[in-house]
């Protein structure tokens, strides 16, 4: 997913490395991709197929290239998207050869601790016994989460940031990017 792309190719590389962690409607791909379009983050152009429907190519422009960049490298801001979010950015770090992943990961753990903070005082306060128990789940999910990022998440990441663009952890499951890595330099 580095060059031009039709929007089936999206979903079959979606598919192939995000199956685990994503699911996306074709129809639902279509549509975000016409709002990239209107929002200039992508451009698109349009091939005849024959009797088919045309194909619509897609290509990152700079102003989403940028967005994405920064987006990859921010912390989630939510627990609840971390799942689905930042395990997907997980990915692109590895998937691109984008190395500063541990700075990712401190973000995101100092992140987690203040919001951690503010539910252990919220919890502390609580007379409600439902309510304290609600607060009770989401300060063991901050724990896991926070032990997680320490252990699995920083291994993953160092073994990114350790190796040179040919050698990423698990890059022989994705041997049609080394074309695109070799032009990056």
């Amino acid at each position: 997913m580095t060059g031009p792309m039709h929007g089936y190719d999206i979903m079959k590389f979606v598919d192939r490395h995000l199956s685990g962690i994503w699911h996306i409607s074709t129809s639902q791909l279509y549509a975000l991709n016409h709002r990239l379009e209107e929002r200039g983050l992508v451009s698109g152009s349009t091939s005849p197929q024959g009797n088919q429907p045309p194909k619509r190519t897609l290509s990152i422009l700079p102003e989403g290239r940028k967005r994405f960049m920064r987006w990859v490298v921010s912390p989630t801001p939510h627990v609840r998207d971390l799942r689905m979010e930042f395990l997907t950015k997980l990915f692109f770090l590895r998937h691109l050869g984008i190395k500063g992943g541990r700075e990712l990961i401190d973000a995101q753990a100092e992140l987690l601790k203040s919001l951690k903070e503010k539910v252990e005082q919220d919890w502390g306060a609580q007379e409600d016994g439902f309510a304290k128990v609600v607060l009770g789940f989401k300060r063991a999910q901050f724990e896991i989460i926070l032990s997680w990022l320490g252990a699995d998440a920083v291994q993953f990441v160092e073994a990114i940031d350790s190796c040179g663009p040919d050698e990423l952890p698990g890059l022989e499951a994705y041997p049609e990017e080394s074309a695109w890595r070799e032009k990056q330099g």
